[in-house]
């Protein structure tokens, strides 16, 4: 695999664009979480409600609109960047998925965190705002982008494009704790032994941004929810179905990690018929800030079916 790890290492050009893109788009913005900045409401999805937040600048500067999902359990806090490069320019809703603390989801046994039902929770919001009627961009991020994934497989929505960073495609981590830890132990043990779960199993402890991150994401969840979700989605696998999705797919991918393994993206795309890869190999500190500005840039373009010019440098040929 040698030459295709080579292939996701960017060069000292790719390394400049990155750079000019970053600088190009800092700017001091509020939080778009924070009220008076964007609207927030809840919708209703099978089971409970589900909050959305609405970004819509006075004057949109860019063609249309998009929507995006963030990861597993992701608070809106850890992409408060993302916004950065979107204020004052782009129409955006952000979806909180229902394993998310905020969502409004009925305890018990028939309380639904499986991939599919996440994918038609997408379905019902884009329908319940009515941006199916018009031209749209979809992004996702790692199980956000797994969400997505399976919405195209199943026809659930047709974007214009989806944009897609580090998708999961098939759930292959801390087996132990999905199959033998959570289904023996009460939710509110759980809440008690969480952060010490957390440290055991991070991916890799020496990524001091991604640990902190993972910590807040523990931090931040519902233990019910928590147990249920990592219950539901320990035999997630989507290999197979990969090649039944038609719609125009862009995976962005890079830096690497031991959920985000370069060599099996370049798989993974391959896989998808009409699919292009983009490396993206930022820091992990601005990981969110870039795929901002990713998005913001797809969405310039009302039209497109290739990979827009501020971006072609990234993209790498699957021959």
């Amino acid at each position: 695999m040698s030459s295709e790890n080579n292939i996701f290492e960017l060069s000292n050009e790719q390394k400049k664009a990155v750079r000019d893109l970053l600088d190009k788009g800092k700017k001091d913005v509020p939080v778009f979480y924070e009220e008076g900045v964007s609207e927030s409401f809840y919708v209703p999805v099978e089971g409970g409600e589900i909050r959305v937040f609405h970004y819509k600048p006075e004057k949109p500067t860019v063609k249309k609109p998009f929507v995006f999902v963030s990861g597993f359990f992701s608070p809106p806090q850890i992409w408060k960047d993302f916004h950065i490069p979107n204020h004052n320019t782009t129409e955006y809703y952000f979806i909180e998925s229902r394993e998310k603390k905020s969502s409004r989801i009925e305890r018990g046994r028939k309380a639904n965190f499986k991939i599919d039902q996440l994918a038609k929770d997408i379905k019902v919001v884009l329908e319940h705002i009515e941006i199916d009627k018009r031209k749209y961009n979809i992004a996702g991020s790692s199980y956000g982008g797994a969400m997505i994934l399976q919405g195209l497989i199943n026809n659930y929505f047709n974007p214009d494009v989806s944009i897609l960073y580090d998708p999961i495609i098939r759930w292959d981590y801390a087996k132990f704790l999905t199959y033998v830890i959570n289904p023996i132990t009460p939710p509110f043990v759980l809440g008690i032994i969480r952060m010490i779960l957390a440290h055991t199993f991070l991916p890799d402890p020496k990524n001091v941004t991604q640990r902190d991150k993972i910590l807040i994401f523990i931090k931040e969840a519902e233990p019910w929810k928590f147990r249920k979700s990592s219950m539901h989605i320990r035999d997630f696998n989507i290999i197979n179905e990969l090649p039944k999705i038609k719609n125009n797919v862009v995976i962005c991918h890079g830096p690497a990690d031991n959920l985000h393994k370069s060599e099996e993206y370049y798989h993974y795309v391959k896989s998808i018929p009409n699919c292009k890869l983009l490396i993206t190999g930022v820091s992990d500190e601005e990981r969110e800030h870039f795929f901002g500005i990713i998005a913001n840039i797809f969405s310039s373009f009302e039209d497109i079916d290739s990979i827009p010019p501020p971006l072609k440098i990234f993209e790498i040929p699957l021959d």
